[in-house]
Order: structure tokens, then C-alpha cells, then sequence
């Protein structure tokens, strides 16, 4: 019997290293790891359906997460997976799928015929700020008369209030374009007299002799007299916010077969601002119009996908191609991008020729104006001082790439409360959702199903299992959007909610004061309230 004492206890100890190896440890590293993360874990022999639904608030405490950091496999009605899907089906892959690098390119060179418009342009976008402006011929922006600096009339160098400023500025502006006038009169009788000719005046009859077409005398006319401010300054600040967006542009670009360097077209459309919105109703990075952006993008009361700069490139690759194959150039289908293709059609049906330059010059139709005439010179312009943006700027400091998940619930759900819920800032989610309607950002209107919401990088499968828990117990709780003035206590009246559920509910004090904007839980089976300062009449969708 002694001698087999030794044997058991040797068994014993190796049942029981076993044990703690196989079921101890696991839980006491999985427990640290959930602390690391911020996040209570739910035990894992307890199912999820067992759990009751009063104890799992719409808060990042009710999720269950794999200790070991892998993916948790995809339901069919798990919101993050479906987002996926539905990217998928609409663009033909997923939105991060790996991409091989391999990008499309055209070379976009600079003729002899075009070089003086895209001279100007670069000296607009590269050189003059804004307080500098160009007197240049309507007509062709190569014949520039002056440049003139008005940086001393700033309303801070000169002590200046604004009006005052921008009242001696135009005077200065008047004065000089008067000059310029007279300038051109005097001109024309000095050439006819064949009298000698001052600097500034040989100067710019030779630049009249280049294009005989023009009239001295008729360029003298006001409306042939056109003044250019600096965009200098505009620029440098697209090309740091393009930052965010151009690598994954190159990406959507390439995979659908569109030369990335027209990814810089931003830079002339909206200075990559998010919320570019034009005379004529044009909006978003790519200022589409409303007629062109709904044959690609959704547009209703709940989103405007044209200011969604990721989808409304999709959608500006898809334009783009669709009038390549029309036209078959690609600097008539820049072109066309402004002014459509019908007209550049036209165009090279009454010069007989696809030549950019040809039609920039020769063609005449009432709608093909300045603005359409020079926009094929300003994106090249525009192009050479992207790529040679350090010797214009120096080393800018561009934004960072956008990094980005993407969920797509499939049930009403309030935004607000997601965010709070994750503890998302709500300019974060604005940020990343710049498409969606302010009301439906605020939580002050319920995102209806299936509209695809963009979230913060490896965020996507949080917000989905919040997203579903919500849908369980979405039905016991409501959201109201707290107006000015109110306090918990007008709450608990108005609810018939005790004022302890209500600070529990929500982590409040009994004495904090409320601000409006604020989205308060309140136990219920109403969906979603609205405070005193919007209209009452039950939840709004």
C-alpha cells in the first residue's frame, strides 16, 4: 500500500495541472484581456438567450468577446456581415478587401496650343494667394496685364474692420482695371501711329500678336477685362485634406479601370471639402447635381450619398467611365465632366477632331463659356501642383488616410444612442457619416433599415453586436432628446418613471443638470421620444 501512495499523488497532481491548464487559466487570462479592452465578458457557459433582457442595457457591457482577439463567425442577421455583403453586391467587393497596388495611369501632357492656360493656372493655384489678383483677358487667360498685392489692406495688418477693407479693396481693384482700359486704347492708336511703344506696352502687343483673333481695341471692354483671385492658399489646404481620401480614390479608381490621376479633379471641384455646395445645387467632394447623382447615388430624406466622399467617388468613376466610352479620350471626358457630354460630342462633330486644344479654342456654343473652356487647363494645373506640391508648399503635412468599418442595420435604430452606447463621440459619427441627415445624426429621427453606417476601424463587429442586443431589448427602453430647460425631474413626471430608474438607467446624479441635445434612456415600449423643443406628437421616424 505505501508504495502506491506516491503513484496516486503523482496522478493526482497531473488531473489537477490539467485542470487548471485546460479550464483555470484560460478564464483568468480571458477575464485580463476583457479588462484590457474595457469590456466585461459574459461567462461562456452562460448562452446569451439565458440572460434577462432587463439586465443587458443598450452599452458595450452585454457583449460577448472571444478572448483570443479572433473573429467571431458571421450570422445571417448579424449587421456587420450583412454590411459587407451589401457593399459587395453593389460595387463587386468588399469595401477592405486587398488590393494589389497595381494602378491605372494615363499620361496627361501639356501641348504647345494649351501651354499659356495652364501657365496661368499654375500660377494661380501655386503662386497667388488671396490677396492677390490677375487682370487677364477674358478670353485667353494667357494675355495677363497685371498682378496686383493687396496684402496691406488685411483687415488685421491694416487695423481695418472687414467691410472697410473689402470697400478700399474694390476701389484699388476699380482703378486698376480702368488703367488697363485706357491702357488698351492708347495701345491701339500708338500701333496704328506706329509710335514707340513703352515696356509694358510692347509687352503685351506681342502677347496679342500670339492670337490674332483678338481685337485690342474690343479688349479694352469691361466684360473682356476679367480679374482672377489667388487660389494658392485654397490649395495647399485640398492637398492636405486630400490626404484622407486619395489613396483609397486610387484604389476605387484602378479596380474600375479609371486613370487615378483623375482622383485629383476634387482639387478644382471643392477643394475637397465635405460640404461643398455650389449655385447650382452641386454637392460633396464631387459635386454632383441632383439629376446625375441619383442615377448612382441614394438620395432621400434620410441620406444624400453625395456627400459621401467614398461612394460618391464610386460613383464619379462610374460617370467618368460611362462617357469614356462615348467619347473615347480622357481629356474630353474631364472636360465633359463640367459640361457634359452631349456638348463635347457635339464639339467633335463640328471640328472634326478629339484634339482638347482644337476644341478649346475654336469651339462655339453659348453654353461652352470660361468656365468650361479652361477646365480640361485646370486640372492639368491643377495635377502639376499636386505632384510637385513640396516645391510650391513645401513638406505638407497631409491628413491621414480614412480608416474605416461599416454596419448595416437591418431593424430602426437610433444612431445617438449607438454611439453613446460604444461611447463614440458624436462628432466622430458625423465625421464619418457627413451623408446623413443632421436629425438622423442627432437621434432626433430614427435611421430606418439598410442604410449602410460607416464606424471607426475595427469597430464594425462591436457596433453590430450592439446593434442586435439593441433589437432584443430595443422594445423595453425609449430615447428622449432632451430640450432646453428640461431637468429629470420634468422627465420623470412626464414618463411616469421613478427618478432613481431614471439616474440608474443613464449614470446621472440626482442633481446634474441636463443639456439640451442630451439622449436620456427611459424605460418603456414607446421607441424613441422627443424632447419640448421639437414637435410632440410621438416618436419621429
Amino acid at each position: 500500500m505505501k508504495s502506491k501512495i506516491p503513484a496516486l499523488s503523482l496522478l493526482l497532481c497531473v488531473a489537477l495541472s490539467a485542470y487548471f491548464l485546460i479550464v483555470g487559466i484560460p478564464k483568468q487570462i480571458e477575464k485580463k484581456t476583457a479588462i484590457q479592452h474595457g469590456l466585461s465578458v459574459l461567462s461562456v457557459e452562460q448562452p446569451l438567450e439565458s440572460i434577462n433582457p432587463e439586465d443587458k442595457p443598450f452599452t458595450i457591457d452585454a457583449i460577448r468577446v472571444k478572448s483570443s482577439g479572433e473573429d467571431t463567425q458571421g450570422t445571417d442577421d448579424d449587421p456587420y456581415f450583412q454590411a459587407r455583403e451589401a457593399y459587395k453586391k453593389r460595387f463587386g467587393y468588399d469595401y477592405d478587401e486587398p488590393w494589389d497596388g497595381q494602378k491605372v495611369t494615363h499620361i496627361f501632357s501639356v501641348t504647345p496650343a494649351m501651354a499659356g492656360m495652364v501657365d496661368f493656372w499654375t500660377e494661380v493655384f501655386g503662386h497667388y494667394g488671396k490677396d492677390q489678383y490677375v487682370f487677364h483677358h477674358r478670353d485667353d487667360v494667357s494675355i495677363v496685364y497685371s498682378v496686383i498685392d493687396l496684402s496691406d489692406l488685411d483687415p488685421m495688418a491694416a487695423s481695418l474692420s472687414p467691410e472697410e477693407s473689402e470697400k478700399i479693396k474694390k476701389s484699388y481693384l476699380n482703378e486698376e482695371e480702368q488703367r488697363i482700359a485706357k491702357l488698351l486704347k492708347k495701345l491701339t492708336e500708338k500701333i496704328s501711329g506706329h509710335d514707340e511703344l513703352t515696356p509694358e506696352e510692347k509687352r503685351l502687343a506681342d502677347l496679342f500678336h500670339q492670337n490674332p483673333s483678338l481685337s485690342i481695341r474690343d479688349s479694352a471692354s469691361d466684360e473682356l477685362i476679367r480679374i482672377q483671385s489667388g487660389f494658392a492658399h485654397k490649395m495647399k489646404e485640398a492637398i492636405v485634406l486630400s490626404g484622407q481620401y486619395i489613396p483609397e480614390f486610387e484604389k476605387i479608381f484602378s479596380r474600375m479601370g479609371v486613370p487615378v490621376e483623375i482622383t485629383r479633379l476634387p482639387l478644382i471641384e471643392s477643394a475637397f471639402k465635405i460640404d461643398a455646395y455650389s449655385s447650382a445645387a452641386a454637392a460633396g467632394l464631387w459635386q454632383f447635381i441632383p439629376d446625375t447623382g441619383k442615377r448612382y447615388l441614394r438620395m432621400d430624406d434620410v441620406v444624400d450619398e453625395r456627400y459621401d466622399p467614398f461612394l460618391a467617388a464610386y460613383a464619379a468613376a462610374q460617370h467618368l467611365l460611362n462617357e469614356y466610352k462615348l467619347l473615347g479620350s480622357w481629356p474630353l471626358t474631364i472636360n465633359a465632366y463640367n459640361t457634359g457630354p452631349q456638348r463635347m460630342i457635339n464639339a467633335k462633330r463640328q471640328l472634326e477632331t478629339d484634339d482638347i486644344a482644337v476644341i478649346i479654342k475654336n469651339f462655339k456654343e453659348p453654353g461652352y463659356q470660361f468656365y468650361s473652356r479652361n477646365y480640361y487647363p485646370e486640372f492639368l494645373a491643377a495635377l502639376h501642383v499636386y505632384e510637385n506640391q513640396e516645391y510650391y508648399f513645401g513638406k505638407l503635412a497631409k491628413k491621414d488616410p480614412l480608416d474605416y468599418d461599416l454596419f448595416l442595420p437591418q431593424q430602426k435604430i437610433n444612431l445617438l444612442a449607438l454611439a453613446r452606447a460604444i461611447d463614440m463621440d458624436f462628432d466622430v459619427l458625423s465625421f464619418l457619416n457627413p451623408s446623413f441627415n443632421k436629425d438622423i445624426l442627432s437621434g432626433k429621427k430614427i435611421l430606418p433599415p439598410g442604410y449602410m453606417v460607416r464606424v471607426p476601424k475595427e469597430m464594425g463587429r462591436l457596433v453590430s453586436r450592439v446593434a442586435m442586443d439593441y433589437y432584443e431589448t430595443g422594445a423595453r427602453e425609449e430615447w428622449h432628446i432632451v430640450a432646453q430647460g428640461e431637468t429629470l425631474q420634468d422627465l420623470s413626471a412626464r414618463y411616469g418613471v421613478s427618478m432613481d430608474v431614471l439616474e440608474d438607467s443613464n449614470h446621472i446624479m440626482a442633481q446634474e443638470v441636463l443639456t439640451a441635445g442630451m439622449a436620456i434612456k427611459i424605460p418603456s415600449t414607446q421607441g424613441v421620444a422627443i424632447g419640448q423643443a421639437l414637435p410632440t406628437n410621438s416618436a419621429v421616424e
